[in-house]
């Protein structure tokens, strides 16, 4: 296997050593590229709900679209965002 060049782009990282690295906390989404896949940590947060909530959702099939990367759970925020819109409530008013 040829090692990889320090000038050589990887993965979307600058190619630049002393420049800022990317977050590992956000993943690229192979379909879109500018769009970050984010863990499961992060996408409850954003939900505003507990992780164990989530991990309830995914077992039962109704929760978010999510990928499976290996062992890792990914979402897309567009995503996240379809989801707690096509829950919405009319009226605008919380119960």
């Amino acid at each position: 296997m040829q090692p990889i060049s320090p000038n050589e782009p990887n993965c979307g990282e600058p190619t630049d050593p002393s420049g800022p690295r990317p977050s590992r906390r956000f993943r690229r989404h192979p379909d879109d590229p500018h769009e970050p896949l984010v863990g499961h940590e992060v996408a409850a947060e954003y939900m505003n709900v507990k992780p164990a909530t989530l991990h309830q959702w995914n077992y039962r099939h109704i929760g978010p679209k999510s990928y499976k990367l290996g062992k890792h759970r990914l979402y897309r925020l567009s995503d996240l965002d379809s989801f707690i819109a096509a829950r919405a409530t009319p009226g605008g008013d919380a119960a």
